[in-house]
């Protein structure tokens, strides 16, 4: 089995957010995503948190309304890690999007512009993003070590996590 943790922007929808997104976190992503290739020979299932619940969906579905920036894959051969991961992101499929994170996010995001735009004003990075909290769980199994809890994990340290996880600097 393949998982390949994805890193992307958004292409339709809510592009005007992800380009928002993408400036103040001062990334080229706005969005992580976990894909699962059980048959190399067929597209993966992505798994993703979203507004309004969390879900699966075809690779090819996904990529109408993300463009991946980064890719990650990792082989994974062990049968009860395959089955791990797979039983966390299916046990979380269809879970509501905090309304309270939503929030939490534009608030942060609104300090984090203020800071940028007077430069002056020192704020803290922990964001909250589902998506992230998410994608968490198997890079966890992997190995992943993540010095925050899982609701303030951000995309910016799952990306660097699954780097480290693959021997990327």
């Amino acid at each position: 089995m393949i998982v390949t943790f994805h890193y992307s922007k958004k292409i339709s929808g809510f592009v005007k957010g992800s380009e928002l997104i993408m400036w103040a976190e001062e990334e080229d992503f706005s969005h992580c995503a976990t894909e699962i290739q059980v048959d190399p020979e067929l597209d993966g299932i992505v798994y993703e948190a979203v507004y309004p619940k969390s879900r699966k969906l075809p690779k090819q579905e996904w990529l109408k309304h993300s463009q991946p920036v980064h890719s990650i894959p990792f082989l994974v051969t062990d049968p009860v890690l395959k089955k791990a991961i797979i039983f966390d992101l299916e046990s979380n499929l269809d879970k509501d999007y905090s309304i309270f994170q939503l929030f939490i996010i534009g608030v942060g995001l609104c300090f984090k512009l203020v800071a940028k735009a007077v430069d002056k004003i020192v704020i803290n990075s922990n964001k909250f993003l589902i998506c992230s909290e998410y994608q968490s769980l198997p890079l966890k199994r992997l190995g992943a070590k993540f010095e925050e809890p899982s609701d303030s994990i951000d995309i910016t340290e799952c990306f660097e996590q699954a780097k480290k996880l693959k021997g990327i600097e």
